[in-house]
């Protein structure tokens, strides 16, 4: 009998903070560690 095994996702997580940035640094070095799926965040300015 043989068993099914599931492979684990590894997530990796990128958030900018300002316009001028970019996520592909980011993005690299989360898929040479081995993230599978990345989820990008930007955030949003807030008028005073």
């Amino acid at each position: 009998m043989t068993r099914a095994t599931k492979k684990a996702s590894l997530i990796g997580y990128t958030r900018l903070s300002t316009d001028e940035q970019a996520t592909e640094a980011q993005e690299t070095g989360l898929r040479s560690a081995g993230r599978d799926t990345i989820i990008r965040e930007r955030s949003q300015k807030q008028s005073s």
